[in-house]
């Protein structure tokens, strides 16, 4: 899986892209695997709900179409 050099791109692209697809009162869950550190020094205006998966700690993020625009 190519995501640029942090691993991110295609993330980056989901959180710009989404508030088109989602109604209003619409969220998105996402799995990004590492890079938390990273995404959240990207978007220090939005506060990520990380969540917790029977496997992992700190790899999923849930967020509110509000949150993005």
């Amino acid at each position: 899986l190519g995501s640029g050099n942090d691993g991110l791109d295609i993330t980056h692209r989901i959180l710009k892209e989404a508030p088109k697809h989602l109604n209003e009162g619409g969220h998105i869950i996402c799995e990004i695997g590492y890079g938390r550190d990273l995404l959240e020094a990207a978007y220090p205006e939005i506060e990520f709900l990380w969540l917790d998966t029977e496997n992992s700690e700190g790899e999923v993020f849930w967020l509110s179409r509000e949150q993005l625009v």
